[in-house]
């Protein structure tokens, strides 16, 4: 009967390979240290600079090609490389904040694709507060001024904190010169064209353990003296 006899066949299954997502890991959050010593090649506005904050770490499941792109809220800022680099487009400055906030968090997506498939995370950079040396508001650095007169100049300086200032004088003739209260200096005696013509001194600023030195040189404008007035009078005899 049927139930006594078996048969069988053999059957193929074809798994069909399938496109798969790439996948992106690693950290969605970085920190970068404000860019204080020039490192970034450029200023603080977008499009001036660059500096490498990551790489971005992603999987594709068929061995496929990825390409990266950058979008979002404050993708102005970012840039990435076909090895998927990501730097910024700007040397970080925290005094001067470019994301959309203002607050120093810079947010944008990172996408990545196989060409058919893609992927995106959100990332978050927070730039970091780094603490910088104190700024000699004072032009060139030589100074002119007419001879007999002992005013010279106020010094203007700043912080980017707002830490207090400590302002000095030193160098080859910084015993020629005071240094008042209200930083203004002054001559201690008046110069004289004909006996000297040059000063140089050095500034100093200390803000919080950082300092800053710039040299400076006073150059005398000769004026014309007094001319004594001869009157002649001739008369005969």
């Amino acid at each position: 009967s049927d139930d006594s006899e078996t048969t069988s066949k053999d059957i193929t299954i074809l798994v069909t390979n399938v496109n798969e997502i790439p996948v992106i890991t690693g950290n969605s959050e970085f920190n970068i240290d404000e860019d204080i010593s020039g490192l970034c090649s450029g200023g603080d506005e977008y499009g001036d600079g660059s500096c490498e904050v990551f790489y971005i770490t992603a999987l594709d499941p068929d061995n496929d090609n990825l390409a990266y792109s950058i979008s979002g809220t404050d993708k102005n800022g970012f840039q990435v490389n076909s090895a998927g680099k990501v730097s910024t487009t700007f040397g970080p400055n925290y005094e001067n904040a470019l994301d959309v906030d203002a607050n120093n968090i810079y947010e944008f997506t990172i996408n990545v694709s196989d060409g058919l498939l893609s992927t995106s995370k959100d990332i978050k950079v927070n730039v970091i507060n780094t603490d910088e040396p104190p700024v000699l508001n004072w032009g060139s650095e030589t100074v002119y001024v007419n001879e007999n007169q002992t005013s010279i100049k106020k010094i203007e300086a700043s912080d980017p904190e707002n830490d207090d200032i400590s302002i000095s004088i030193d160098g080859e003739d910084a015993n020629l010169i005071n240094l008042g209260s209200d930083d203004t200096l002054t001559f201690k005696n008046a110069p004289d064209y004909e006996l000297k013509k040059l000063y140089s001194f050095n500034i100093n600023l200390v803000a919080n353990g950082l300092t800053d030195s710039r040299p400076i040189t006073i150059e005398v404008a000769n004026i014309r003296e007094d001319l004594i007035d001869w009157t002649y009078k001739i008369t005969n005899g």
